[in-house]
């Protein structure tokens, strides 16, 4: 069911600033805020280091249009100092407890899975030509434990 709390960790809510940590090296490439965080929407505000070649200062949010496992999701970007922001259509489905989001190819196919394993959300990224990467958004008041890397590798495996 593509209810976003289904798959964002439960210490993750609004008003809660995180640090984006790239797995595995637990490097901090950014932080941010949980701005919105329900059912069918979440939005936060974030900033990004660059991360292969791509940084960011701005505003995602994610709107679903219902519980539905399979669908048409909206992407709303809207960054620093922009007053308008862009929506992508973006499909996406649900596997077990993976939400699996696909970009257009104005947003450069961008393919982003998100899934959570104890207090550590997991953004999984595809941007071609690049490998799959992992980020993981870390309440500021955690660290990511070996526990937490552990539980990741096994789900990939």
């Amino acid at each position: 069911m593509a209810n976003l709390l289904n798959f964002i960790s439960g210490d993750l809510s609004a008003g809660t600033n995180f640090n984006l940590q790239l797995f595995p090296l637990k490097t901090n490439v950014g932080s941010g805020t949980v701005d919105t965080l329900i059912t069918l929407d979440a939005k936060v505000t974030c900033n990004t280091d660059d991360i292969f070649g791509h940084s960011f200062s701005g505003s995602v949010e994610l709107s679903m249009p219902n519980t539905d496992n399979n669908g048409t999701c909206s992407l709303i970007v809207t960054k620093k100092n922009q007053t308008n922001s862009t929506t992508y259509a973006c499909s996406y489905s649900i596997n077990s407890s993976r939400l699996t989001i696909q970009c257009p190819e104005s947003l450069e196919n961008l393919k982003i899975t998100i899934y959570f394993s104890g207090s550590i959300t997991w953004i999984g990224a595809a941007l071609p030509p690049l490998a799959p990467f992992w980020i993981a958004m870390v309440p500021a008041n955690q660290s990511i434990s070996d526990e937490d890397i552990k539980a990741l590798e096994s789900s990939l495996s």
